[in-house]
């Protein structure tokens, strides 16, 4: 969370025209947003993709913007390292998809503690102000997405019934899932294919990538392996 907050904290009130993310948070049983601007300077152009996360991604992002047009709701896994640039999509993301999307973000310890109905009615609540599709962000999802067991069953509850079934029809909700980890220990059900529109994992680029990068940025080559 802190990662995406503090890109946030240099900029100037809101402006109406600037893409924006809604930071949730809970009190009680209540869930209240903070609409925060995503600028150009946060993001990465989509003709850049394959220059800052390699070979292969613009046409995986492509994929996956067109999915997130035909599918009203459903769940994807941004799963490696920490660095890899996972932040940094999703606000570009958000960026490009500001004329049809609104976006949430909620670290995944916040969401674990918040009751599944405050969401339902907070998510009901935005689809009634706004037709725009809906994107929830939870970061670092690894406690709410592991196999069942008696410390996050009712989350993990919660996220299968808002991305799949009459309540995810309902709601109309999107979500993204942040991960520094594999899905090896991923609760089978969040995975199956009606459910799970895409995953993508993210690495640091090979020494010839980051070289390419480093002399479109007029930067001195990096040394060494990377």
């Amino acid at each position: 969370m802190q990662e995406l907050i503090d890109g946030y904290r240099h900029l100037s009130a809101p402006s109406t025209k600037e893409p924006r993310i809604g930071i949730l948070n809970a009190r009680g049983n209540e869930i209240e947003v903070e609409r925060i601007p995503v600028t150009v300077e946060q993001t990465v152009a989509r003709e850049k993709i394959d220059l800052y996360y390699g070979s292969g991604t613009a046409a995986w992002v492509s994929e996956w913007l067109r999915t997130l047009d035909l599918r009203r709701y459903g769940l994807s896994l941004l799963t490696g390292d920490p660095g890899t640039g996972k932040t940094t999509l999703i606000r570009s993301l958000a960026h490009w998809l500001a004329a049809s999307h609104l976006f949430y973000f909620m670290p995944a310890s916040r969401f674990a503690t918040v009751d599944s109905g405050a969401i339902v009615t907070f998510l009901t609540s935005e689809n009634r102000s706004s037709k725009l599709r809906k994107v929830l962000i939870l970061e670092d999802a690894e406690s709410i997405l592991h196999r069942r067991g008696n410390d996050n069953r009712e989350k993990v509850a919660t996220l299968l019934n808002i991305t799949d079934g009459l309540l995810g029809d309902a709601l109309g909700l999107h979500v993204i899932c942040t991960l520094n980890s594999d899905l090896t220990d991923i609760d089978p059900a969040l995975l199956r294919p009606g459910r799970l529109v895409a995953h993508r994992d993210f690495s640091l680029l090979s020494s010839d990538e980051a070289e390419r990068l480093a002399r479109a940025l007029g930067l001195a080559a990096p040394v060494g392996d990377q």
